[in-house]
């Protein structure tokens, strides 16, 4: 049997993420194709979740828990909190050395001197440095390291619009840590073609994000309800403010007590105390099944970040109208105009919003338009194909 170690910082059998639900899927999918599993989870004192929270299915698996990351996550929430609000990049950021730890670094050389596995997966590049304690006996595991994003272009981004990022990272930097890899994983298809341009010749896999499909009846009488679902990264707390600022409040004139707003997760601590129009805030949901079942429309009105926007993943794997913007359908662009719509303006938003608020007729054909979407591109053979030929063909 196969024995994969996987080396991480996220606790994602919590699934109350994006990030989280992509690596719980892909490790469910690792695990049901028959791989041995075994963790090293990396832990800071203040990080949520502990290795006793794993789930039922995994508890036949090799967990460590081993506490690291410590100064630069520390670095970073300092100048979170003391960072000029004028200016958030006056206060340093943490670089790749100061997410280094030698006690994960020994711990990871002890578990595969102990553990032995045939592949080694590593979740993110912060924690890529483990790879100095790879040991040198034969056979070596195949290395493969999830990207989750190009981090030295999303640095870029949110420098660009005056945001601190959790590390500052140049492209050579991170050019320099992904080819010690055998394999970099990338989230969606034009990461993977930037990581090319990077890493001429390196072997590079599109891993995205498998999610069941859950068809939800249309309403078609109102009051029509908007949702956005996000956690609290900047990325997110602008795309609401933008929303409640220059949307929101033409819908509500025009729709009056028709349309509502759900907003949940923890990007409603960035919600102001006073809004127009009915607002329901829900904060943190375990579950979002009820509200997936609820939404008549999805929103997504992000404006910096990359990757693969897991949120639009799931709405439209719910079969659900999404409006979205150019940055939200980065890695889904065969689906733009025809499984979502893309708006990069108010105007445009509050006209695209109208017309579906206004046409249950419009709903459904959008709902069947992003459940077809869904089941070509959201299934395990899509998201994880390439993976499975690169690991021999686990079996399902």
């Amino acid at each position: 049997m196969t024995s994969l170690l996987t080396v991480t910082d996220r606790p994602f059998w919590l699934r109350n993420r994006g990030d989280l639900q992509r690596i719980a899927a892909l490790t469910d999918y690792l695990l049901d194709g028959g791989l041995r599993l075994q963790f090293l989870f990396v832990r800071s004192p203040r990080s949520e979740g502990s290795a006793s929270d794993l789930p039922s299915h995994y508890r036949g698996a090799q967990i460590d828990t081993v506490i690291g990351g410590v100064k630069g996550r520390a670095r970073f929430a300092r100048g979170k909190r003391a960072g000029n609000k004028r200016d958030p990049l006056m206060m340093p950021e943490p670089n790749m050395t100061d997410f280094v730890s030698p006690s994960v670094r020994r711990a990871f050389g002890r578990r595969c001197r102990a553990l032995l596995p045939d592949v080694v997966l590593v979740h993110y590049i912060r924690l890529a440095y483990v790879l100095d304690e790879l040991p040198r006996s034969k056979p070596t595991p195949l290395t493969l390291i999830d990207t989750f994003d190009v981090m030295s272009s999303r640095c870029r981004q949110f420098h660009n619009v005056g945001e601190r990022h959790w590390v500052n990272i140049s492209e050579e930097e991170e050019r320099e840590l992904l080819r010690r890899f055998d394999y970099v994983l990338a989230i969606q298809k034009r990461d993977a073609e930037e990581f090319r341009d990077m890493l001429p010749g390196g072997r590079i896999l599109t891993v995205g994000h498998a999610c069941p499909i859950v068809r939800h009846p249309v309403r078609r009488s109102p009051p029509i309800v908007l949702t956005y679902v996000a956690t609290s990264g900047p990325a997110n707390r602008l795309a609401l403010a933008g929303f409640l600022s220059n949307v929101w409040p033409r819908l509500v004139d025009r729709f009056g007590p028709m349309v509502k707003l759900r907003i949940v997760g923890r990007v409603c601590r960035s919600v102001p105390a006073v809004i127009s129009g009915d607002v329901q805030v829900l904060g943190e949901v375990e579950d979002l099944t009820d509200v997936y079942a609820n939404a008549d429309i999805c929103i997504n009105p992000v404006v910096f970040g990359g990757g693969l926007k897991i949120k639009n993943v799931e709405a439209l794997a719910n079969c659900k109208p999404l409006v979205t913007t150019s940055v939200g359908a980065e890695g889904l662009e065969d689906g733009i105009g025809r499984a979502f719509l893309v708006c990069n303006t108010p105007e445009e938003t509050v006209q695209e919003l109208v017309a579906l608020i206004s046409d249950s007729e419009l709903r459904r054909r959008m709902s069947a338009e992003a459940r077809d979407f869904a089941e070509i591109h959201f299934s395990q053979e899509a998201a994880y194909g390439e993976l499975k030929l690169a690991l021999g063909g686990i079996s399902h």
